[in-house]
């Protein structure tokens, strides 16, 4: 891929997330997206690379998230993972939006892509072990994400009183 190539298809993402963040809900009609069209030729090409962006982020996140809960003994890895997923949905909104639309319409096409992020979501919940069956790390994600998706959004914390801080520093020992 030449720097051309790569501009250009960097400039067909952006701007397919633009109209996605315009029109939530809506899939791509890449006939009326001269720009999008211009760096993909098919919309299941457009939703690859928007997952592949999706996955550039999230991965990083949830490694973070679950280094983060490791200094926590009490962290439990499946709340973790959820709330590094659900951040990084919130945060990329319009991203996370043109991802939820495709995915059933474009299906068979987009069945490798969105299993890769099934199986991290499994992998990394500690749902599944790595020596298991690929399709049924995918299918544990699978379900992992379809319950996150289902389950009401994480509450916001209390701002901690001063109280609350005296009692954790009288607590430990």
């Amino acid at each position: 891929m030449s720097w051309s190539d790569f501009y250009r298809r960097r400039n067909a993402t952006l701007a397919a997330l633009d109209w996605s963040a315009r029109h939530p809900g809506q899939p791509l009609p890449l006939a009326d997206l001269p720009e999008v069209a211009a760096g993909f030729p098919t919309r299941a090409e457009v939703v690859r690379a928007l997952h592949c962006r999706w996955l550039l982020l999230l991965a990083p996140r949830v490694e973070l998230a679950l280094d983060e809960a490791a200094r926590h003994p009490d962290a439990d890895r499946v709340s973790v993972v959820a709330t590094a997923w659900r951040r990084l949905a919130r945060r990329e909104r319009a991203l996370r939006q043109a991802l939820d639309v495709h995915e059933p319409l474009e299906g068979e096409a987009l069945r490798t892509a969105f299993a890769a992020e099934h199986r991290l979501l499994a992998l990394a919940a500690g749902l599944a072990e790595p020596d298991e069956p690929d399709e049924e790390i995918a299918r544990i994600g699978a379900r992992f994400l379809t319950l996150l998706r289902a389950a009401p959004a994480e509450q916001p914390r209390r701002r901690t009183t001063v109280g609350a801080l005296l009692r954790r520093l009288v607590s430990i020992d």
